[in-house]
């Protein structure tokens, strides 16, 4: 268990192109967001569920906070929990993610401590919301949200190239090698194909 790094799953996003709150879906049996939070306590000894009515889910198994203002983003998620909490590092996982891979998660970790952030990337795509983010980021996320506006990518390309860790495609396919838990479901064809491949996998 990784000491002064607190789990934040990110519950907050509006669903709209899912017709209803990805949080309470069930996968195998599990609401997504409860199933992201157990596995996040196997790993850091503070796990948070971040949304915007918290409560609202029933008992999740973890405290919940609710953003500081909303319309803005899951980038308002990750300086709500830099507020909430007094770790060093925050590992984020937004709650629509089906397969989250504690291997993966655990290498992210690893690797990351001693960069502003540490995130994983297929292809030219990489994911902002399965990351590790430094405490070193808050105020200049602050500003860039105040100035600039609420994009976590073109956050992270501000920063020092050097103080960004990159997980390279080699890198997480070594622990994941579908790299399904970059996974996320946003439409009802994402639901069904996350139940496929579960179905797939017995």
């Amino acid at each position: 268990m990784f000491k002064n790094i607190t789990g934040i799953v990110l519950a907050g996003g509006e669903s709209r192109r899912m017709g209803h709150h990805k949080a309470t879906i069930e996968i195998d049996g599990t609401p997504l967001l409860k199933k992201s939070v157990s596995l996040f306590k196997e790993i850091f000894p503070e796990v948070i569920a971040l949304s915007k009515e918290p409560g609202s889910f029933g008992d999740v198994g973890c405290k919940e906070v609710g953003d500081l203002f909303s319309g803005m983003g899951p980038i308002v998620g990750i300086l709500t929990a830099f507020k909430v909490t007094t770790s060093d590092y925050i590992f984020v996982a937004a709650c629509d993610m089906p397969f989250l891979n504690k291997n993966l998660i655990e290498l992210i970790v690893n690797e990351g401590q001693g960069f502003d952030v540490a995130l994983p990337g297929v292809g030219d795509k990489s994911d902002p919301l399965h990351a590790l983010y430094s405490r070193n980021t808050y105020e200049r996320m602050l500003s860039f949200m105040e100035n600039e506006g609420r994009s976590l990518n073109r956050f992270i390309n501000s920063l020092h190239a050097k103080k960004v860790r990159y997980i390279s495609e080699e890198e997480i396919r070594a622990v994941d090698p579908h790299a399904l838990s970059l996974f996320n479901m946003n439409t009802p064809e994402e639901l069904e194909k996350a139940k496929k491949l579960l179905s797939d996998d017995k």
